[in-house]
């Protein structure tokens, strides 16, 4: 399990970071480098990137998080070898 919850760990953290670096030099970057074109398409390029990269990580600690629950809860039922003997048993009432 904690293998899996780190995952979501790294996911928050980086979302975190670049959240704080975009907000402390994004206007800057896009004030000295968007009066040229195509650095304007560039720097959208790279913002595309970025979000998809970071859609990325999200997805797959939300599909961690997903199965580490899914595993716990196969491990919680009852296995179906005992569920079978259990309904033998009281077939000739």
């Amino acid at each position: 399990m904690r293998e899996r919850t780190k995952y979501l760990a790294i996911a928050v953290s980086l979302t975190l970071l670049d959240g704080v670096v975009a907000l402390h030099y994004g206007s800057v970057v896009w004030r000295t480098w968007s009066a040229i074109l195509w650095s304007r398409m560039v720097i959208l390029l790279l913002a595309a990137v970025w979000a998809v990269s970071l859609a990325n990580i999200w997805a797959r600690a939300f599909h961690e998080l997903r199965r580490a629950y899914s595993d716990r809860r196969i491990g919680l039922m009852p296995n179906s070898g005992s569920i079978a003997r259990e309904l033998r048993g009281g077939g000739d009432v």
